[in-house]
């Protein structure tokens, strides 16, 4: 036999007067159990219990805390199994302090959880690629199924909805054997047969600190420490956190169970958990040789720890770095500057003190390397890349990008559709072609700000207020290129959006809706290739919008049109929308924002794939498109300023494109 602990939320709890008093008992109702995988201690794969086999007795069960058999809250008065779910109801008839605590807490919101305690007496092995029908549904392989089960008891939990909790029930009758124990002490690597008393005392000892571990810190910690309304909210906090800590263990360890339940119990960090999955999914490595020496710092093995120390995303560290480099720089993982410092001096010969001291002696050896710089350097650059990347850049999305190899003005040529392909005379002879074109112009300008690392950060040894810095100017990065392409759209283009161009739509018809949507469809396909008056400059350039840009008081009702199939649903059918799904829908706060002088909080843009035809350009220096920081050469740096100076900088330009490739529609503000 081997014992389950179901675990689901519990629904409510409902004051009723059972007494025909006010003062009768409140009874309470839960879904128990959704009939789906659960992620049980003691089992290697997800197990689902069959309901039919569900054995239920027709006397109540006892209502416990923790599975305490002491600790008594109430009895059941209903557990029945219906579309696949398990259903309990039943009464707080316990007269100790338990049952006041679950009503009490109850009544301020606290989200109880239930553990129903179970033992399973068959089950079989469904294996991966396997599927069979249970509970009501078809379910995939592999797990366990669990065929024929006795309900014990139901328990309220302060954490049960844990995939790695065991619930721990005491056996109901004699010789009855746990057989969690068994397996856990096999999976620590020991044969429990050839324990002695004192080891499988020792063992039994750590498996249920284990069980309890959980429970323990989100309740009787938080219990001592605060009561009341505080007692729910830091009880709440308390399990929230615990919860994401869980939840992100499991993800970084989803392929090593054993691993995970040792993370949860001991309490390590996610980041630790991560690592340490990591490390447990490498090949095993080979004997080590006899004679070791101490594993080797080198720059790599110090920006490594240090881009650890800041909360680097660790496989994206691992990734750069490579295993053996994260093998040594865990050592150095909560490394901080003086201590970066102090390692960068040794790593090139330098002597420096034992103790920090003033820093003096520390900070004039380390700023003399070009290791630290180096290391500074290479861990700003990722960190700023980091927050680059997390930003949303609208221009991106709807310019062409281009590059450019200096910073001198270059003229760009907006060709015409004039001109076409002519039949081939039969001499084989090809007509010249006829291309009219227009000239705009683009130029990289650069963009950037300055950061030192001074001897107060050192003093101070506050890493992370220091790659806060580089943090920033990767927002900032990402920011500049919407700025100045938002500064050109909306304060540089009164000569663009005209009549004579055919590219904007004005007057309250203009506001968005599926008929202003329609017109400036229209407008957009009967773009003309011209300039000219001859009949072939009249014919449309058969281009299709594939964007609306809009500002984010628009995006939902854009949205809503584009997400919805059916236009004015009055009637059983409906009408098709013919715009369902055909537009990507682009907004950006800066559209409407006071600080740009045509901000319109209704103006929207119908635009073509800049792939297809552009009506804006980007252009970065040498086609990078990611800002950088370089450390400034100390002979160029004013003897005044003490410290090691580094710039942060992009090189980016913008310019107008070709008209026919957007329509703007004014809306009305």
């Amino acid at each position: 036999m081997r014992e389950l602990g179901i675990t689901a939320q519990v629904e409510w709890l409902e004051a009723k007067d059972v007494e025909g008093t006010e003062e009768g008992p409140r009874t309470f109702s839960m879904l128990a159990y959704t009939g789906d995988k659960m992620t049980l201690g003691g089992w290697d794969k997800p197990v689902v219990v069959s309901l039919e086999g569900l054995r239920i007795t027709a006397k109540p069960r006892p209502i416990l805390r923790d599975h305490n058999a002491s600790k008594v809250v109430g009895h059941t008065t209903s557990v029945k199994a219906e579309d696949g779910m398990l259903y309990v109801e039943g009464v707080i008839s316990g007269a100790g302090p338990e049952a006041d605590e679950v009503v009490a807490a109850s009544k301020k919101g606290f989200p109880w959880q239930a553990s129903i305690g179970a033992k399973a007496l068959e089950y079989e092995f469904v294996k991966e690629g396997e599927t069979t029908t249970v509970n009501g549904r078809e379910v995939e392989g592999p797990f366990y199924m669990v065929k024929e089960s006795v309900l014990g008891e139901v328990s309220f939990v302060a954490l049960g909805a844990d995939d790695n909790t065991y619930a721990k029930v005491a056996a109901e009758a004699a010789g009855i054997e746990v057989s969690m124990f068994s397996e856990w002490v096999q999976a620590q690597g020991f044969n429990l047969s050839e324990l002695t008393d004192e080891q499988r005392a020792s063992l039994q000892a750590a498996f249920d600190a284990e069980q309890k571990n959980l429970a323990a810190s989100a309740t009787e910690s938080v219990k001592d420490e605060v009561t009341g309304d505080d007692h729910v909210a830091a009880l709440r906090a308390s399990m929230a956190a615990e919860a994401s800590r869980v939840a992100s263990i499991n993800a970084a360890c989803k392929d090593n169970l054993e691993l995970a339940a040792e993370a949860i119990a001991a309490g390590w960090s996610a980041e630790k958990a991560e690592l340490e999955a990591l490390r447990a999914a490498r090949p095993a490595a080979t004997a080590p040789a006899a004679h070791t020496s101490t594993p080797e710092v080198t720059e790599d093995v110090l920006a490594a720890a240090l881009s650890m120390s800041v909360g680097r995303d660790v496989r994206k560290v691992e990734a750069e770095f490579g295993e053996r480099t994260m093998d040594i720089a865990d050592k150095f993982r909560n490394i901080g500057l003086r201590e970066l410092c102090a390692q960068t001096a040794k790593l090139e010969g330098k002597n420096v003190p034992a103790v920090f001291g003033d820093g003096t002696d520390v900070m004039n050896a380390s700023f003399s390397t070009m290791s630290l710089p180096n290391i500074l350097e290479n861990v700003m650059n990722k960190t700023l890349l980091d927050s680059y990347e997390a930003q949303e850049i609208t221009a991106l999305r709807v310019c062409r990008t281009a590059s450019v190899s200096d910073f001198k003005q270059v003229k760009r040529m907006r060709f015409l559709g004039t001109g076409r392909w002519e039949q081939v005379a039969p001499d084989g002879e090809l007509q010249s072609a006829k291309v009219d074109e227009q000239a705009y112009t683009n130029q990289a300008e650069t963009f950037g700000q300055t950061i030192a690392l001074t001897r107060h950060d050192v003093i101070n040894d506050d890493l992370s207020a220091f790659l806060e810095i580089p943090t920033e100017m990767g927002r900032q990065g990402a920011y500049v290129i919407d700025d100045i392409f938002f500064n050109l759209l909306l304060n540089g283009t009164s000569s663009f959006f005209t009549g004579g161009n055919g590219n904007l739509v004005t007057g309250a018809a203009s506001a968005f809706d599926i008929e202003s949507l329609g017109t400036a469809y229209e407008t957009f396909r009967k773009q003309k290739a011209g300039p000219g008056s001859d009949a072939e400059d009249q014919r449309p350039i058969n281009i299709r919008p594939s964007t609306i840009l809009c500002p984010v008081e628009l995006e939902i009702a854009v949205q809503q049109l584009m997400n919805s199939p059916i236009l004015g649903a009055d009637n059983e059918k409906g009408t098709a929308n013919p715009f369902s799904g055909r537009y990507n829908v682009i907004s950006s706060p800066l559209l409407s924002d006071s600080y740009y002088a045509g901000a319109s909080s209704a103006a929207w843009y119908l635009m073509a794939d800049p792939a297809a035809l552009h009506a804006f350009e980007l252009c970065f220096l040498n086609g990078r498109q990611t800002p950088t920081i370089e450390r400034i050469d100390p002979l160029n740096t004013p003897n005044h300023l003490v410290g090691m100076h580094f710039r942060g900088y992009i090189d980016v330009g913008v310019a107008l494109g070709d008209p026919r490739a957007i329509v703007k529609c004014n809306g009305v503000d």
